[in-house]
């Protein structure tokens, strides 16, 4: 019988964990179901791979995935559970100030992070007395701030009844922030250099209110969040250079790595930043030793290490996200690209594949993240595809310019006179997304999906590449799910 999947198993053990933590989430609150659930899951996974004795390591596997994940994100929030509360008197450091939402993140020893509202005319290192109310964060499956909370690593949030600042004391991280800071500020406009030090960094403290509005109306939130983008456009400059220097594979591999890491230290290794360079590792060493890629293992295998190590990214917007584009384009884009590639010849093909491909690229990342930011953010971008059509091809060679201007100007300080050539277009970035936004019908308010996200989920996972049922069944059961998708949306 012909199969119906094109199997991946890493592809099942990532689903599987992820199950796992998700039911987790459920039971985290009850010690028995805690315990329960792995152990009879792990039992079940035994008995079955003795029933079926061909796939007895895989299902053995799945089932331990499963588990796995369960017993992962129930000792992740118990070991994460506060343990003081009410009225406190602390000594804590000032990690990070947000302009924009007023809020303020604080650490110590012994209470985590803490959430603050209010600047309170603090600076970043600030060493400060605390003396106000902790209120605990804890996991909350329909609590989205609580959740929203969790993700992050914020362990309470505070009312400050006083603050006394008694020091200042940046950490290594904040060092370099607060420097390239200082060094943009020097060389550009204070909203300019907001968006480098959003590009580079992922910092939006700096961001302007209205900025954020129209990079959000004009479809471009992304590209001011650090994520696998940035890491795409830093690994394609950085393999292109060394390739033309004719370095051998396995030294490129080494060298692009390393200043993919250097730029994880210097971001702090946010989820699309992981996720991307494990995927960019994998995908590149398995070229090397197999001269074979797959990216739904590299992503699978990312997702998996990921999620093991840090359940609570399952529920962090932003993994969700970086993962739903990244699974939408390796489903997606290479049939949307080969429709038109195959129909174009000569210089038609060489003016018109790039802006092509970068249109693929947008709508195959949309896929499977529209769901998520219907639910999340309530707006529909129309024009997204048009802003990334001409912002992209800039930022792809911008980005690379910015990150070594950063690094040279972070060694010597003079450097910093190459942002004066950078900022022309970043201010060309900036206008663009003001002009889109500012478009009749830029962004559309509408509900979450519901019920509808299962199905049109279905849809599309069926209608990939990997799924190989024959066409006369693939049709008419996508027929089905869309138009249970329409009839969800519409009753539901």
């Amino acid at each position: 019988m012909k199969r119906v999947l094109n199997f991946r198993l890493m592809t099942f053990l990532a689903v599987a964990l992820c199950a796992g933590v998700a039911i987790g989430g459920l039971i985290c609150g009850s010690i028995l179901l805690s315990v329960l659930i792995p152990t009879v899951s792990f039992a079940v996974g035994i008995f079955l791979s003795f029933l079926f004795k061909k796939k007895k390591i895989v299902l053995l596997l799945l089932f331990f995935a499963f588990s796995l994940g369960v017993s992962v994100f129930v000792l992740t929030v118990a070991s994460a559970r506060p343990e003081q509360s009410g009225s406190q008197t602390l000594s804590l450091r000032v990690e990070q100030i947000s302009e924009r939402n007023d809020k303020v993140v604080l650490s110590g020893d012994g209470v985590g992070l803490i959430e603050l509202k209010g600047k309170k005319d603090l600076k970043e290192g600030d060493l400060i007395t605390f003396y106000g109310t902790l209120t605990p964060v804890e996991f909350s499956y329909t609590n989205s701030r609580e959740r929203y909370l969790f993700t992050k690593g914020i362990s309470y949030t505070a009312q400050a009844e006083s603050i006394s600042v008694y020091g200042n004391d940046p950490s290594f991280f904040q060092k370099v922030r607060i420097k390239s800071r200082e060094i943009l500020l020097r060389y550009m406009d204070k909203e300019d250099a907001a968006v480098c030090m959003s590009l580079v960094f992922g910092d939006k403290s700096m961001l302007s209110s209205e900025t954020a509005d129209e990079t959000a109306g004009a479809g471009l939130a992304h590209v001011f969040a650090v994520s696998g983008l940035h890491v795409g456009f830093l690994a394609t400059i950085v393999s292109y250079v060394l390739k033309k220097c004719r370095v051998l594979p396995a030294p490129r591999l080494i060298v692009t790595i390393a200043i993919l890491l250097l730029y994880g230290v210097l971001t702090g290794f946010p989820a699309g930043i992981k996720r991307a360079v494990i995927m960019f590792f994998i995908h590149e060493f398995s070229t090397l030793v197999a001269r074979k890629k797959d990216g739904l293992i590299s992503l699978s295998a990312a997702v998996f290490l990921i999620v093991l190590t840090d359940p609570k990214e399952l529920f962090d917007l932003g993994f969700l996200l970086s993962v739903s584009s990244v699974a939408g384009i390796v489903l997606f884009y290479r049939p949307l690209y080969s429709v038109v590639a195959k129909m174009s010849y000569g210089l038609a093909k060489r003016l018109l594949m790039y802006p092509y491909g970068l249109l693929c690229v947008t709508v195959s990342a949309n896929v499977f993240t529209l769901p998520l930011s219907f639910s999340a953010f309530g707006v529909f971008t129309p024009y997204a595809a048009v802003g990334n059509l001409l912002v992209l091809p800039v930022l792809s060679v911008v980005f690379p310019l910015i990150f070594v201007a950063v690094v040279l100007s972070l060694i010597f300080s003079g450097f910093g006179i190459l942002f004066y050539a950078i900022r022309y277009p970043i201010i060309a970035i900036r206008l663009f997304s003001s002009a889109i936004s500012s478009w009749p019908g830029a962004q559309i308010e509408v509900s979450g999906m519901g019920l509808a996200t299962l199905f049109y989920v279905l849809f599309f996972v069926i209608a990939g590449r990997y799924v190989l049922i024959s066409k006369k069944y693939k049709i008419p059961l996508c027929g089905v799910l869309a138009l249970s998708t329409v009839l969800a949306v519409h009753f539901f």
